[in-house]
């Protein structure tokens, strides 16, 4: 039982390491495949987002629905970072980025119209006294923002999407309010998921 405990403990001290600033950054977007691998990724302000955490308080890392009969593909991609409020690189504790793109009937690139998009910032965990949320969003009738989506790979026998994409987003402040002043870009985004 004492080894175990040893052994726990420097597992423990192991994983506790913490990174210095040139250590934050040093992980990047995944490499664009279309195997299926269950990678996602993309980068929302200069933050890298990729979702490799476990399920973590109820959440996936990474999700991909796909409705074969009305074409809708639906991303869901969350990272966290640990910590009461982020972590020592400035990132904040989590990011969640949605992005649904509809008439997905074969590969090709999908722009503006056939695309809804939201990136959700929370700046401490649930619960947390301070815990904050700011959502940007992307709608085809907000004027000033683009979006693009290209399917890669659409394997409906093996349940593989794989592509690309991009979007501009207005942050929230209310159900049709948007402050166009506050503009998000989301570039290098990438997926290679099974549904």
């Amino acid at each position: 039982m004492k080894n175990y405990r040893k052994l726990f403990i420097v597992i423990l001290i192991f994983l506790s390491g913490s990174c210095s600033k040139y250590d934050c950054w040093q992980v990047g977007v995944p490499d664009a495949t279309k195997e299926g691998k269950n990678r996602s990724g993309c980068i929302v302000n200069g933050i890298v987002v990729r979702p490799t955490t476990p399920m973590m308080f109820g959440y996936a890392p990474h999700r991909l629905i796909y409705e074969k009969d009305t074409g809708r593909v639906y991303i869901s991609l969350r990272d966290t970072y640990g910590g009461t409020v982020g972590d020592e690189c400035g990132r904040p504790w989590a990011i969640d980025v949605r992005l649904a793109a509809y008439n997905v009937f074969d590969i090709g690139k999908f722009r503006d119209n056939d695309i809804y998009a939201t990136v959700e910032i929370q700046s401490h965990p649930h619960n947390h006294p301070h815990e904050e949320f700011v959502v940007y969003r992307y709608r085809p009738d907000l004027e000033g923002l683009s979006a693009s989506v290209e399917i890669t790979r659409l394997d409906t026998n093996n349940r593989i999407i794989s592509g690309i994409f991009d979007f501009e987003a207005y942050e929230e402040i209310d159900a049709d309010e948007f402050n166009q002043n506050e503009k998000i870009h989301v570039i290098n985004g990438v997926f290679d998921l099974r549904y």
